[in-house]
């Protein structure tokens, strides 16, 4: 566990934060983390009036 997951945690059990601390400890998280969040789209959008 990373500090900032410890950190994060302790912050989740009531103790103060500032805001950007959570902000910047979220994206560092993310950055780090194995998947990418990547949007997923139809290949075809639908014509209107089809079904």
């Amino acid at each position: 566990m990373t500090i900032c997951e410890k950190r994060l945690k302790r912050i989740a059990g009531g103790e103060p934060f500032f805001p950007g601390e959570v902000v910047a400890m979220a994206l560092e998280l993310l950055a780090n983390s194995k998947e990418t969040l990547r949007p997923e789209y139809p290949e075809t959008l639908p014509l209107p009036g089809h079904s």
